[in-house]
């Protein structure tokens, strides 16, 4: 396993099973994303488990999906929050109840929940809270 990175590029796969160390299994599944404000639906693989805690129901995004959903360049209600990471303290956009989230499997669809949008720059994997 590569330092820094939860996952080898070489083998990004929805639904498959990883040990990591200290926070015990990680999973990706499908998503769909959807932006309140654009109206704009993005699926894509998500990390549940993967150790990333808020304490409200929030979605951490990589600037790029950020783009596909509308939602970036920032508009001037968007919240600048500070994040404390392993690696140091970074500056999240955060745009709160923006976007509707479900888990979307081959026969069926979770529930749908409401949460706020953090846009990172740094950030490529899209972990799932508990919240």
């Amino acid at each position: 396993m590569i330092a820094g990175r939860i996952y080898r590029k070489r083998r990004r796969r929805i639904g498959h099973i990883w040990r990591l160390e200290g926070t015990g299994v990680a999973v990706r599944v499908k998503i769909r994303i959807k932006s309140k404000r654009t109206g704009r639906t993005v699926e894509t693989a998500a990390l549940v488990n993967s150790g990333f805690k808020t304490d409200t129901a929030q979605l951490l995004i990589p600037l790029r999906l950020a783009e596909r959903l509308g939602l970036w360049p920032p508009s001037p209600e968007v919240r600048r929050d500070e994040y404390g990471t392993s690696g140091g303290d970074v500056t999240l956009y955060v745009i709160p109840n923006e976007l509707i989230v479900s888990v979307v499997a081959e026969n069926r669809e979770s529930d749908e929940v409401m949460c706020d949008a953090v846009i990172s720059h740094i950030e490529r994997e899209i972990p799932l809270t508990t919240s």
